[in-house]
């Protein structure tokens, strides 16, 4: 079973190294591949699978995502700006329930530790996610492609950190999140996720929420990237229109 599967929290200590991550979010993915399809939505593909673990005698739904992007609705490079660096703090500027985000400590380039606060409709109370988030942009095949690993992590054994962690429920979240560039001048996002809430919601409830939840979040933040784009092009035609009527003698007095 890969370090993703387990689904628990790591130490600091017990962070592997890149290559390690990256051989399991891989390993990950290719998985997702033959798990068994549920109905799509809003252009999303959608799977889902039921994870067994023997030792701890758990069963585990994991859902993944797929939604194809065309360059011209959103390119690579924006997407993998707001994603491969600082996600969670770009999340909460389209998520509605992320209420706080905080660096907690940067581990090297493209890794960190964050803690997130989560305010839920009932019958959920916020909710706290301490996380290791890590993300590398990699070659294949002459077409770029980035993944990002999310893994809960547990602070109590550093006083320091974890005075700096939310307060409150703390749950669990691990996930895979992939971009693709494909033929075609097309964009593969999938994103692979697995939510414990903890506290007394029954698991079933918030895993049956969980695959809504992440189309909603990818809609959003394919429309916030759509109006980026926008506000940018926007300003730069004001400045380019500045600049002609400064040519034309616009200033002349």
């Amino acid at each position: 079973m890969t370090i993703i599967f387990r689904h628990s929290r790591l130490s600091l200590q017990g962070i592997p190294q890149d290559a390690v991550l990256i051989k399991d979010a891989q390993t990950t993915l290719d998985a997702s591949l033959s798990w068994r399809a549920a109905k799509p939505q809003d252009g999303c593909q959608t799977f889902f699978h039921e994870e067994h673990d023997e030792r701890r005698k758990t069963t585990r739904t994991w859902h993944c995502i797929v939604r194809n992007i065309h360059k011209d609705e959103v390119s690579f490079t924006r997407l993998w700006e707001r994603m491969g660096k600082d996600k969670v703090e770009n999340q909460k500027s389209y998520v509605a329930t992320i209420s706080r985000v905080t660096r907690i400590s940067s581990l090297a380039e493209g890794q960190a530790i964050w803690t997130l606060l989560f305010t839920y409709p009932p019958p959920m109370s916020p909710r706290v996610f301490t996380i290791f988030q890590a993300s590398w942009l990699l070659q294949h095949s002459h077409k770029r492609r980035g993944i990002v690993v999310t893994l809960p992590v547990d602070l109590s054994k550093d006083k320091h950190l974890a005075e700096l962690e939310e307060k409150g429920v703390k749950g669990l979240w691990a996930s895979v999140e992939h971009l693709q560039e494909l033929e075609g001048d097309v964009i593969e996002w999938r994103r692979i996720a697995c939510l414990d809430a903890q506290g007394f919601v029954p698991k079933f409830w918030a895993e049956r929420k969980l695959d809504h939840r992440m189309i909603k979040e990818t809609m959003s933040c394919i429309t916030w990237l759509k109006a980026q784009k926008e506000e940018e092009r926007s300003h730069e035609n004001r400045v380019e229109n500045r600049n002609n009527h400064y040519i034309d003698g616009g200033t002349s007095t």
